[in-house]
């Protein structure tokens, strides 16, 4: 694929990484982070930068070799003519030394801070998914004509492997956010439910003063707990307080009314079945004990 034969194995290495990472279960900051060492891998540069196209404006997602300072603005396209030639041009742009264009970066670069210290050799890919255009990358040199031996067909292959993985990363991260969105609101609601489920317990009695110790007593511990009484007298109300003052209570507390649960399908609902384990499991099933992991199991009756 690459002319230089001598460098298509380290190449396509760093390549094959970045497209196995496509379906690796990794966290969105090791996701950035390996994307960029194999750009280094690929591109003997001072700077690298991947940056994701929201609207008009351009925002650094990770960097290397740039200043904090490089790295937390957003980039106007309608400022930065090189990033929005960039981003228009079907293939790899790498710009002469001698360009009018004004290079984002110059004076960012940690090898050489300032506005007197301007970036001698530069190269961009837009970064596209489905024929979409999803952000940039950019590396730069101080030395010039730096990247002028590059293989084209290999970076325009790291651009579309590239692409392909900020789109996956950005979805990944949305998907993060979400899920984590809604364990907040989870909680939130979860609390609300339990400071109406049954409200405190009333009374200064003995009898009262030792329930509340026992209580304090149980819920601190990880043992299993037997509440006894007459229908009425407030079981759910102790099982929710012992809940509420355990290292648990940011978890659920999942209620099982055993009275009401069939004995065919006790076993299931208890600790749940895998797609196929009788007629009708189409899909696999988490049972209430694996739900409660971590959480509170309130088996009523």
């Amino acid at each position: 694929m690459f002319t230089n034969t001598q460098q298509t194995s380290p190449e396509l290495e760093a390549l094959l990484d970045i497209a196995k990472d496509l379906t690796a279960s990794l966290a969105t900051k090791d996701r950035y982070a390996r994307l960029l060492a194999a750009v280094r891998r690929l591109i003997p540069c001072d700077a690298a930068c991947l940056l994701r196209l929201e609207g008009q404006e351009l925002v650094p997602m990770a960097g290397y070799g740039l200043t904090s300072a490089a790295l937390s603005r957003r980039y106007r396209r309608r400022d930065h003519p090189r990033l929005d030639v960039i981003l228009r041009a079907a293939e790899p742009v790498r710009f002469r030394p001698d360009s009018p264009l004004a290079d984002p970066f110059d004076g960012g670069l940690s090898a050489a801070p300032g506005p007197l210290h301007k970036v001698h050799a530069c190269l961009g890919c837009a970064l596209t998914e489905g024929g979409d255009v999803v952000g940039a990358l950019t590396a730069d040199s101080l030395e010039p004509g730096r990247f002028d031996a590059l293989d084209q067909r290999m970076l325009i292959t790291l651009g579309a492997l590239a692409g392909a993985a900020l789109r996956t990363t950005t979805l990944i991260e949305a998907l993060e956010k979400r899920v984590d969105h809604r364990g907040r609101v989870a909680k939130e609601l979860l609390q609300r439910a339990v400071q109406s489920s049954g409200g405190d317990i009333l009374g200064v009695s003995a009898a009262v003063a030792a329930l509340r110790r026992e209580i304090a007593l149980v819920a601190a511990s990880d043992l299993f707990v037997l509440i006894t009484g007459e229908t009425g007298v407030g079981k759910e109300l102790v099982a929710h307080h012992v809940h509420g003052g355990s290292p648990r209570r940011d978890e659920a507390l999942i209620h099982v009314n055993c009275a009401a649960l069939p004995l065919s399908i006790a076993e299931s609902e208890l600790f749940g079945h895998v797609a196929g384990a009788f007629t009708g499991a189409t899909r696999d099933r988490a049972g209430k004990f694996e739900i409660a992991d971590g959480g509170t199991l309130f088996l009523d009756e």
